[in-house]
């Protein structure tokens, strides 16, 4: 389940950006999700409300959006979207 390694380098990502500002509260975490990335959002979520407890973001909200992939042609160097790799 790499979804609980994501979630606490989340954590990790937001903790180190408050670094300077002890007192800032955390109300919601903000990600995109690569819809090629074979990240799982529930189990995303299952595992950020794991790694929050008992920390300065307990009570944040997780928001998510999905993002398309994209490839680029080697030859003609033109990028298009990648839907799906594998049909």
């Amino acid at each position: 389940m790499h979804e609980l390694t994501l979630a606490e380098n989340i954590l990790d990502i937001v903790s180190d950006s408050l670094r300077d500002q002890p007192d800032a509260r955390v109300t919601r975490i903000s990600i995109d999700i690569g819809r090629l990335s074979g990240v799982e959002p529930d189990a995303l979520k299952f595992a950020m409300d794991a790694v929050v407890k008992e920390t300065f973001a307990e009570t944040a909200k997780l928001e998510y959006k999905f993002t398309e992939g994209q490839i680029r042609c080697l030859d003609c160097n033109r990028v298009s979207p990648a839907h799906n790799l594998y049909s």
